[in-house]
């Protein structure tokens, strides 16, 4: 008579057991659930950082590409003008009678300027120098920082025979960034001087070809050692106005 009582008190503990197990495994099924969504939350956010990394790396690059672009047309620019005002100077100190060519490449052997091989020899420099700042833009990560912090060491150092080298390009792509400037600043310094020629001023460059000449004598002799004496001051300027230049540049994406 007692066995159904006994049958109750002995099924109520296995359906607690049942129902705390069941308790149990619902609990663990919502942390599971949770947990996956957290990773889940947590992939979406990582795939946008990188997606949104991907998009500023691109966006910087995109800036530097147009960066490049502007500094080449600034360029190109430039060296149009300056070649014009050389041109013009030129031909303004041979109509006063107040000078003569003597750079055998452009004269035409009677110390007055042949037009036409100065914009030969002009076109060639502006090809052969925007060519060589578009390349040397594109590595200018490579450079040497050490270079970049002391830019006097790279004035005396372009005693190469292959710029494109692996190992020459820490300074070599330094180099040919710097000989654009200091291509402008040059035309610069020698319009100038044609056009103190042409008003009758005393000019910087006529005495120190007069001194060079007398040691010389030879007028290929002359033109290009006033060539090295000249460049490279300018050489020295043009390289601290690029080292400058660059350091900011990584100050900036930094």
């Amino acid at each position: 008579m007692f066995a159904p009582c006994l049958e109750f008190e002995v099924s109520l503990p296995i359906s607690l057991l049942v129902s705390s197990y069941q308790d149990a495994a619902l609990h663990e099924v919502k942390q599971n659930s949770i947990a996956a969504g957290m990773q889940r939350e947590q992939a979406v956010l990582e795939i946008s950082e990188l997606r949104f990394t991907k998009t500023q790396a691109g966006l910087i690059n995109l800036g530097g590409e147009r960066d490049m672009r502007k500094w080449i047309r600034l360029y190109v620019a430039g060296f149009l003008a300056l070649t014009g005002t050389d041109l013009a100077s030129t031909l303004w100190a041979a109509s006063k009678g107040n000078g003569q060519e003597f750079n055998a490449t452009v004269s035409d052997g009677a110390g007055l300027l042949a037009v036409e091989r100065l914009l030969a020899v002009n076109g060639g420099l502006l090809l052969f120098s925007v060519g060589m700042l578009w390349w040397a833009l594109q590595r200018r990560d490579r450079i040497d920082p050490a270079y970049l912090a002391h830019p006097a060491r790279a004035v005396f150092n372009y005693f190469y025979l292959n710029p494109f080298a692996d190992k020459r390009i820490p300074v070599s792509a330094f180099h040919y960034i710097a000989f654009a400037p200091a291509i402008l600043m040059f035309k610069t310094v020698v319009s100038l001087n044609n056009s103190l020629i042409a008003a009758g001023i005393p000019d910087l460059i006529t005495p120190l070809a007069v001194f060079v000449d007398k040691i010389f004598a030879n007028d290929m002799a002359t033109y290009w050692t006033i060539i090295i004496v000249l460049f490279h001051p300018l050489w020295w300027a043009s390289l601290q106005l690029v080292a400058r230049g660059l350091r900011q540049e990584k100050e900036r994406s930094a």
